[in-house]
Formats: structure tokens, sequence, C-alpha cells
């Protein structure tokens, strides 16, 4: 995670290249181009964006607008002990 001057938060991952999992990803991506996108946490705003381009399985970078979801969303997907499951 890194945190911009703009109070953007930009969250950074790899995803196992696997038909389950990066498989999955991709095609539901890739059969959505051009639309918008948007991903919530806990029922809240976490990212939107309108999909151009197909992604790889490294290097995913999100750029958020909502910092405390984002920081939320993070804390709970690196298995930390006092983040509340959603």
């Amino acid at each position: 995670m890194e945190l911009a001057e703009d109070d953007r938060v930009h969250l950074r991952f790899d995803m196992p290249e696997t038909p389950p999992c990066f498989g999955a990803f991709h095609s539901l991506l890739s059969t959505h181009q051009g639309e918008r996108l948007t991903i919530t946490f806990r029922g809240e705003t976490l990212l939107e964006a309108n999909l151009h381009t197909t992604l790889g399985p490294s290097h995913i970078v999100q750029e958020s607008r909502h910092p405390r979801v984002a920081i939320d969303a993070l804390r709970y997907l690196s298995g930390l002990p006092d983040a509340e499951a959603p």
C-alpha cells in the first residue's frame, strides 16, 4: 500500500496465475471492457474505474479515492487478527 499526496491509496498485489484465481478474474474483466467497474468493501465504495485494458497476474495496482475503506480492506486481506470479516 502507498498513500499518494492527493490522499489516493495505491494497493498493489499479485495473483496466482491459475485458472480458478487469475483466470476467473481476467475472464470477468475482459468481458466487460469499456464498462464502469465499482468494487465495494463492507458495502462502501473502494474503487471506481472504467475498464480499458486487460491486466496481468503480477503488479496489479488499484487506486482508491477512499483511503479509510482501502486501509480497512488491506488490513482484512492481510489477515490481521483485529480486522473484522465483511
